[in-house]
């Protein structure tokens, strides 16, 4: 890269005068690295870019450049753990490779069509004392795009793609309210236990607690079988009397004798109260008439 510092530094300034087209943003930060078979980085302070420091920041990477010594070969393998590191930590990442071409890339989606590049333009940039520009760019850690550029003139800067929206705040939905608590229906099984009204002269004081009526299941046996021995066998068909039960028979006859007399001494004594009574009661001209 010694014969081709100058057009190296050239190209910085025309980066820096533009703010790279417009990519450079208030606060950016610029790093220098420098490589052969080993990476040197650190040796340039971090810059913080503003618009107006533009000439005093491509001032100090142009003397940097140029303080620098030349020898070796160039390895590309040298800046990959570093900025592996790097890229993981940047949101977005440009990074510019000025070099020489002399060494194959194998870290980058991009190795096949960079190195068919290298070998098909090195023998005409090394003629012309110009470097190749490889601008890479990152974002979240990915390569994102990737340009070969052929100083003199300005460099194809391929576009980050668009970050990520951040998704809405989503309003938690508000709680559901509760569902009241089921109301479990009373049920009991068995006789209604209630309480009875004290007997008179045994009322409870008013102080005394109200009574507690417990419901149990209390069955009550209510279908109570009685039995009642009604079907009586009454001898009704009596065997006629033998010759030896005369004398019962006898008896009978003369029970119904002495009823049927005492029914006629009955009759005789209606018979004669009745005609008495009817005499009584005759009017006084008849009975004058029957003294007469």
């Amino acid at each position: 890269m010694k014969n081709r510092v100058k057009a190296e530094q050239f190209e910085i300034n025309q980066l820096l005068a533009t703010g790279m087209n417009g990519q450079l943003h208030d606060g950016d930060s610029i790093g220098v690295w420098t490589f052969d078979q080993t990476l040197h980085a650190g040796q340039f302070r971090l810059v913080s870019w503003a618009p107006e420091s533009a000439r005093d920041i491509a001032n100090n990477i142009n003397k940097f450049l140029g303080s620098q010594h030349f020898s070796g070969n160039t390895s590309f393998a040298a800046l990959q753990p570093l900025l592996g590191r790097v890229m993981q930590s940047s949101p977005r990442l440009t990074l510019i490779i000025f070099c020489d071409g002399e060494d194959t890339i194998k870290w980058t989606p991009y190795n096949d069509g960079v190195n068919q590049l290298f070998q098909e333009r090195k023998t005409a940039q090394t003629r012309a004392k110009q470097p190749f520009i490889l601008l890479l760019r990152t974002q979240f850690g990915q390569f994102v795009g990737c340009t070969m550029n052929f100083p003199p003139g300005m460099l194809n800067f391929p576009d980050f793609p668009p970050l990520p929206q951040p998704k809405p705040a989503v309003t938690p939905p508000a709680p559901k309210p509760l569902p009241p608590a089921p109301v479990i229906p009373l049920i009991i099984v068995g006789t209604n236990v209630m309480n009875q009204e004290p007997a008179s002269g045994n009322t409870a004081p008013a102080s005394a607690p109200p009574p507690v009526v417990t419901v149990t299941n209390v069955v009550t046996k209510t279908n109570t079988v009685t039995w009642t021995q009604t079907n009586t066998v009454i001898l009704t068909n009596t065997p006629p009397a033998t010759s030896s039960d005369n004398s019962h028979f006898n008896r009978t006859g003369a029970l119904a004798v002495g009823a049927a007399l005492l029914i006629a001494a009955a009759g005789l004594i209606t018979l004669a109260v009745s005609r008495r009574r009817n005499a009584s009661q005759s009017s006084l001209i008849t009975r004058s008439m029957r003294k007469d």
